[in-house]
């Protein structure tokens, strides 16, 4: 049996980034892969199709759809703990801007 996603919403994307929200704020000197799993986890949400995703700046869905090309570009910036910890930052604090009290719930 295979059992269908549901299109990807603003929610989803919070209680995903939520999770690593101490850790999207510390910044460290040392590489590693500490937000990798988080990133590829979102890399796919924004590459559903869905009427929240179609509301997101373009810079996200851009990068989301290079990467998922194996875009040499994109792969080697992202391969990054650091560019990819800045990118997931990004987006949260966009999505708790857009879904914060008295704004819209997609």
């Amino acid at each position: 049996m295979i059992l269908a996603m549901k299109p990807p919403r603003a929610q989803d994307y919070v209680a995903l980034l939520r999770l690593y929200r101490t850790d999207l704020r510390q910044v460290r000197e040392t590489g590693g892969n500490r937000f990798e799993l988080l990133f590829l986890q979102v890399i796919r949400l924004l590459e559903e199709p869905s009427p929240f995703n179609q509301t997101l700046p373009t810079p996200f869905l851009d990068v989301a759809r290079r990467y998922s090309r194996g875009e040499l570009h994109t792969k080697s910036h992202f391969a990054q703990d650091e560019n990819r910890q800045f990118f997931l930052s990004d987006l949260y604090d966009y999505l708790r801007i857009q879904t914060g009290p008295n704004k819209r719930k997609a």
